[in-house]
């Protein structure tokens, strides 16, 4: 029967795109949504359709047909749809599409963990927009619910230093960036230590943010491209204090010892 050869016909489209063949895949699915329209599996199709497109780097039709799955909001894969759009927006500049999206994902949101995802997306856009009272808002529903997806939690404190340190807000931010060094040994207590000598430097404190570094080099041993930075900071913190000799010493030092070399 038609339906059989149909059923037939998108079980070996899936395994085109499973198996990473995007481009057969798309012809494919091109060719089944057209010979198909009123297909049970349509939805999905164009779902396929839109990471294959993205996949193979044509991000407008990768787009458009994310844009499809989300109007019609019948797939499986609406979620996933509107988190792909979100990225590719992002990549474009297109922010406030992309904030969009992520409301998009929010709504259709499953779970704890969905929901937490659109939530960082939101909070990250938002601080890129400048748009701090939306920012702390999400940043907020993340600490509320905790440690839901790994980075969430860790972000989501950071962004309570970093919008008061945006808003030229020094004293507060230093005490949120503290707080987290303290009772974060992470990745996201490292950055909250380098930023916490960061606002001491921009406060002129230069003696208090030399210290602050020494320490933070002794907790955050293995955090390299914070330390980098935070040594590259302490040159400037000599610099500074007119400590010249020490500033060169430093800054040469980092040269030579880091493994990192994009930082710096």
């Amino acid at each position: 029967s038609n339906e059989k050869l149909e059923d037939v016909e998108f079980e070996n489209i899936r395994n085109l795109y499973f198996a990473g063949k995007y481009d057969n895949a798309k012809e494919a699915l091109l060719s089944f949504l057209n010979n198909y329209p009123s297909s049970k599996n349509l939805y999905d199709a164009k779902y396929m359709l839109a990471a294959s497109f993205g996949k193979l780097g044509n991000l407008n039709e990768a787009v458009r047909y994310y844009g499809i799955v989300i109007k019609e909001n019948r797939s499986n894969s609406v979620s996933d749809a509107a988190q792909r759009s979100a990225e590719i927006e992002i990549g474009r500049g297109n922010l406030k599409q992309a904030i969009g999206n992520y409301r998009m994902l929010l709504r259709n949101s499953e779970n704890k963990k969905e929901q937490a995802q659109a939530w960082v997306g939101l909070m990250d856009t938002y601080y890129s927009l400048k748009n701090y009272d939306s920012t702390l808002y999400y940043a907020k529903e993340m600490i509320n619910v905790g440690n839901v997806i790994p980075e969430g939690l860790g972000k989501a404190q950071l962004y309570l230093g970093k919008v008061p340190l945006a808003k030229g807000d020094l004293t507060k931010a230093s005490e949120e960036f503290k707080k987290i060094s303290v009772s974060n040994k992470d990745e996201y207590g490292a950055e909250a230590s380098y930023w916490n000598a960061s606002v001491l430097y921009q406060s002129k404190k230069y003696k208090e943010a030399e210290e602050a570094i020494i320490e933070m080099s002794k907790n955050f041993e293995g955090f390299d491209n914070w330390r980098v930075r935070s040594f590259i900071l302490l040159s400037d913190v000599y610099v500074g204090s007119n400590e010249l000799g020490q500033a060169k010493a430093t800054f040469n030092s980092v040269i030579h010892n880091s493994d990192d070399p994009s930082a710096v």
